[in-house]
This record gives C-alpha cells, structure tokens and sequence, in this order.
C-alpha cells in the first residue's frame, strides 16, 4: 500500500495495510511481539507508506487479543524479517495483561 489510498477512510486503509504486511511479513502474520522502532523499519521497506494509514494500522495490530496473548507470554521482540530483537520488559508482559483481563 502507497501514499496513494484508494479511499478517504483511514480505518479502511489501515485494516487493507495489515493484511498487506500480514502477507509480506511472518512477524506480522504470526503476531510476534514487534520490536520498538518498527514503524521507522516499514518506512525504510516502503518510503512512499502514508504515515498515518500505518500508524493507525500498528496501533489496530498492536491492540488485537492475538497480539496482546503473544505480548503477554513473550521474551523477546523481532524485527521485520524475524531477527530476534530486545527483550519484552515484564511492564509490557503486564500491561498486555491487563488490557487482555479488561477486555
């Protein structure tokens, strides 16, 4: 997806960007923790990302259950290609947590 949109919806276009990034990248399609910078590594694959369809697209991702589960039980966070990052700070174990028990 480009910084063309082919609508004026911005949840529209976030939800066609993650299934786009869903196809092209395993850490999306498998809901691993992301590492913290992401956004700048999707802007550096993809120059011409609007960046506020993916914005809204990372926060949508981010705040899924599947997500939150992974987050919670994770140790590590992965880039891109799947390289194993920085580790998951018990804060983020437990913020996924309460967001997952609040649900």
């Amino acid at each position: 997806m480009n910084a063309q949109d082919t609508t004026d919806n911005p949840v529209q276009n976030a939800r066609a960007l993650i299934k786009t990034l869903q196809e092209k990248y395993a850490v999306f399609r498998d809901g691993l923790p992301l590492a913290i910078g992401i956004d700048k590594q999707l802007l550096a694959s993809d120059p011409e990302l609007n960046r506020k369809t993916m914005r809204v697209a990372l926060g949508l991702h981010t705040n899924s259950s599947r997500y939150l589960k992974s987050m919670e039980k994770a140790t590590h966070r992965f880039d891109l290609d799947g390289t194993r990052g920085e580790e998951v700070t018990d804060a983020h174990r437990s913020h996924a947590a309460e967001l997952l028990k609040e649900r």
